[in-house]
């Protein structure tokens, strides 16, 4: 019997035909849905891998969390006492910390926590936001104004005392990848094209942050930024006291920045260049050391925390994105 070609079938095989396959696509559609195979199979659920983690060693811990053992029940306990963080029904305090710390301690995507913990997409998202919030709000008890005494770093070497025994620590600017609907990204772009949020840090020698102002476009200057903290942001300098900053700053009293014109970047310092040429060479070289503390501060930083250099910025509304910026750096806090 020779094979039909299409367009061979009578009218009513036809109408038979296009019946079956309607039945057939229903029943694929109806049996995918009563037998869906589950994605999240695996045999611990969250609240055993939060255990886990918990009862196992401590490297592997602070490989997971960034944080160590101790750093970790002193801050649960701290949320736990102020009633800022408690229980769910489907999550202790212990699960919604651990689960917060994983995802900003590594550049994971939701989906990644989910098969994780073994909870849906909505369920992490949630408790991160509960978290999130609870931590900033032990933002104004922790975070204290820097001391007026003569940091250690500066009075202990002669090199910086006591020419910089009234220098509090440094500033500067970083930018964060930020994730922006496509029509409002271009205050956003930064000189380099893509959209950031221009974070402003104030970092004392011993490589803790003061001051954090984030959620600055990525256009803004530095400069703009720095305006704004002092006479709307809340950022004080007390009175006969400077921090140093770069060339990109105006040179004033309170903000002092390295001799335009002469060198400056501590790699052009090394070896037989060390020479100076100048009482304004020296100095440039004594303010480049002391202010290196603060690009330092942000290598740490970034390195702790991959999810401020993901690419694409921080996979939240842009709200949620300078706050999670501000804990971050409130982690690294005095």
């Amino acid at each position: 019997m020779e094979d039909m070609a299409d367009g061979d079938y009578s009218d009513s095989e036809q109408m038979i035909i296009n019946d079956l396959s309607a039945m057939s696509l229903l029943q694929h559609v109806l049996f995918g849905r009563l037998f869906k195979t589950p994605r999240n199979t695996s045999k611990l659920t969250g609240a055993q891998k939060t255990r886990e983690w918990l009862e196992g060693h401590p490297v592997r811990f602070y490989e997971q969390l960034r944080v160590d053992k101790h750093t970790f029940y002193l801050l649960r306990d701290a949320l736990c006492e102020r009633n800022l963080l408690t229980d769910t029904k489907r999550m202790d305090v212990n699960e919604q910390l651990v689960i917060f710390l994983h995802t900003i301690g590594h550049n994971v995507r939701n989906r990644v926590i989910q098969d994780r913990f073994q909870h849906s997409g909505e369920t992490i998202s949630r408790h991160f936001k509960r978290v999130l919030k609870a931590i900033n709000g032990l933002r104004d008890v922790y975070i204290t104004d820097p001391s007026n005494e003569v940091p250690n770093e500066i009075l202990g070497d002669s090199r910086f005392y006591p020419y910089f025994k009234n220098c509090m620590g440094a500033i500067d600017g970083t930018h964060i990848n930020a994730k922006i609907k496509l029509d409002k990204q271009t205050p956003y772009r930064n000189r380099h094209g893509y959209p950031s949020q221009n974070v402003m840090a104030v970092v004392s020698f011993d490589m803790t942050f003061s001051y954090v102002a984030a959620g600055w476009e990525g256009s803004a200057s530095d400069q703009a930024v720095l305006r704004w903290a002092v006479t709307d942001g809340g950022f004080v300098v007390p009175k006969g006291k400077f921090y140093l900053v770069d060339s990109g700053y105006a040179n004033t009293p309170r903000f002092i920045a390295p001799y335009r014109g002469d060198r400056y970047h501590i790699g052009s310092f090394r070896g037989t260049k060390r020479r100076y040429s100048s009482e304004k060479d020296l100095f440039n070289h004594r303010h480049a050391q002391l202010r290196n503390v603060v690009e330092h501060t942000f290598g740490v930083l970034k390195a702790r925390f991959p999810i401020l250099t993901r690419n694409g910025g921080i996979p939240y509304p842009y709200k949620k994105q300078v706050q999670i910026v501000r804990l971050v750096a409130s982690s690294i806090t005095s």
